[in-house]
């Protein structure tokens, strides 16, 4: 005799990939703007803001997220977004739809991992702010849509 699924398991158990998948798509990476000394990350509806403080040192990285324990957040579903943690960098927050294109960003509040299409030209945006340490120099407006 074959056993019976209750119907309320038998939905919960077809619709859990579907929540899991837009979960995931509503927090997926569209673009970096920085301004007024904090990154602002574009979502699907909103944008996060993380404030960077005073930027100390901004580096591409394709091995950033190297060994990284994810602490919280979502671990490569359309991106690598949340909280962070490996022996190089400490913790960190991630921002990430490419590894290979990624760029840390270390500022005197925290350390976040980005990825913008062009690493390169990002970090050599961000060189005349970067360039002198101990300057108050705000964070010049750059501005990455993917």
């Amino acid at each position: 005799m074959p056993v019976r699924v209750p119907t309320l398991l038998h939905e919960v158990v077809f619709a859990w990939p579907l929540l899991i998948l837009l979960a995931a798509v509503l927090f997926v990476v569209r673009g970096y703007e920085l301004r007024d000394g904090a990154l602002h990350v574009r979502r699907l509806f909103w944008t996060t803001r993380v404030t960077l403080g005073e930027l100390r040192e901004a580096a591409t990285d394709p091995e950033a997220g190297a060994g990284s324990i994810r602490l919280f957040g979502n671990g490569g579903l359309f991106s690598f977004s949340g909280w962070f943690r490996n022996a190089k960098l400490g913790r960190y927050r991630a921002f990430v739809t490419d590894w290979q294109c990624a760029v840390v960003l270390r500022g005197a509040a925290c350390t976040v991992v980005l990825s913008p299409a062009d690493p390169a030209s990002f970090v050599r945006a961000l060189q005349p702010s970067a360039a002198a340490p101990g300057s108050k120099k705000p964070l010049p407006r750059w501005r990455q849509s993917r």
